[in-house]
């Protein structure tokens, strides 16, 4: 998945069971040797301004 749109694809990961079940989304950027953990980010479902409880952020997601 090509999130940024710089025409590597990058690694998009979600926990859905993490922070009592409100889930997180973890995202790997790619680079032309592959994936890397810089300027990687962790978020959840607080950071979206939707309420955390239960939200099992990460649970699914479409190309």
């Amino acid at each position: 998945m090509d999130t940024n749109r710089d025409g590597r694809a990058e690694l998009v990961a979600g926990a859905t069971g993490e922070n009592a079940d409100a889930g997180s989304v973890r995202a790997l950027p790619g680079t032309t040797a592959g994936l890397t953990a810089t300027a990687s980010f962790t978020f959840g479902a607080g950071a979206l301004g939707t309420v955390a409880t239960g939200a099992a952020l990460g649970s699914s997601s479409n190309r």
